[in-house]
This record gives structure tokens, C-alpha cells and sequence, in this order.
């Protein structure tokens, strides 16, 4: 894993756990304050998923042109090793 991906898989879960106790405040105090600060996280929440989404987004990218990258050099190189055995 990416040392990104570690900050950004280690908010997330910072984050969860706050939405989960600020979640227990608000049923218990059922306030404004404590409605306005869950929202809050819950925004917060959907920036870091879309953060992290993004780069999941690019890895598959980058993994795909490499895995590209090796499937014509594999074949590249059978053509060359076919056109030197015989052609």
C-alpha cells in the first residue's frame, strides 16, 4: 500500500470512529449543535471516500498501462525470437 493510500485509509477510519461517537451524542442529546457536527463529519466522511476513490481510480490505471506495457514487450519478443529461428 501506498504510504497516500495509509494516510488517507487512516483518516477515514479517524473519521469513522468521530461520526460514530458524535452518532451516540446526537441520540442521546438530540441538540442542533450535535445534528450540525454530525453532518459536518458526514461531509468530511464523503471527501475522504472520494479522495480515496480517486485513488484507487489511478492505481487501476497505472496497473493496467504496466500490465499493457509488459504484454507487448512479451509479444515484441516472441516475434523477435520467432524471426531469428527460422524466418
Amino acid at each position: 500500500m501506498h504510504p497516500k493510500d495509509e494516510d488517507i485509509h487512516a483518516e477515514l477510519m479517524r473519521l469513522f470512529r468521530k461520526y460514530f461517537e458524535e452518532n451516540q451524542h446526537w441520540f442521546d442529546e438530540d441538540t442542533h449543535a450535535s445534528s450540525i457536527r454530525i453532518r459536518n463529519l458526514l461531509s468530511d466522511i464523503r471527501r475522504a471516500c472520494s479522495a480515496r476513490r480517486k485513488d484507487i481510480r489511478l492505481w487501476q490505471i497505472d496497473k493496467r498501462a504496466i500490465l499493457d506495457a509488459r504484454k507487448i514487450a512479451r509479444a515484441q519478443k516472441k516475434q523477435a525470437g520467432g524471426d531469428k529461428s527460422g524466418n
